[in-house]
């Protein structure tokens, strides 16, 4: 699934960097609640 998000986030954003942001992203989806 993260795949897929990370996938809109470049088509969105070009300069996109999973790897740049993968460890905020990821500590900011752990606070949310699991669906």
């Amino acid at each position: 699934m993260w795949r897929i998000v990370a996938g809109k986030c470049r088509e969105t954003w070009p300069s996109f960097s999973a790897e740049e942001l993968d460890a905020d992203v990821m500590a900011e989806l752990d606070e949310l609640p699991r669906a």
